[in-house]
């Protein structure tokens, strides 16, 4: 059997190294409190990219473009001209490594009532009882008449 390591391209190898040496290296330049919700999701020649799994931390991040170019010319001998941030899902946020995840939307009665017509119209059976699933988290549907 052979390992799995000579089942992955090494370019991908190498490349998650580098995302996960960067990631580090920004984790240290960052306030602590904003460290833990950001990672670096990509990286061109020009470009560097960071994820944040909100939109507050994405905001911070912004602020913080040009401390970051330096560090990462300084620390790394990169010559990058922009820092791109996004607002991601929690892969990499300290929220996902500590197993905790964002509350479930609630959906409306009116939701529920929708997912339930088109439950019953879908032939493919797993389908159906997913979306009957789903159905079963919205709130009742309101009755009373004004």
């Amino acid at each position: 059997m052979q390992r799995i390591r000579h089942l992955i391209d090494p370019r991908l190898v190498k490349q998650a190294g580098l995302h996960q040496t960067l990631t580090d290296s920004l984790r240290h330049l960052l306030p602590p409190a904003l460290a833990e919700h950001c990672w670096v999701a990509g990286i061109d020649e020009e470009q560097l990219r960071i994820a944040a799994d909100a939109g507050a931390w994405a905001t911070q991040v912004r602020f913080l473009q040009r401390e970051i170019l330096k560090h990462l010319a300084a620390h790394h001998g990169l010559k990058l001209r922009r820092v791109r941030v996004s607002v991601a899902a929690l892969h990499g946020s300290a929220a996902a490594s500590r197993g905790t995840a964002l509350p479930r939307p609630k959906l409306s009665g009116r939701a529920g009532s929708t997912l339930r017509q088109a439950a019953r119209g879908i032939e493919d059976r797993e389908l159906a009882e997913a979306l009957e699933r789903l159905a079963a988290r919205a709130a009742k549907p309101d009755t009373r008449r004004s």
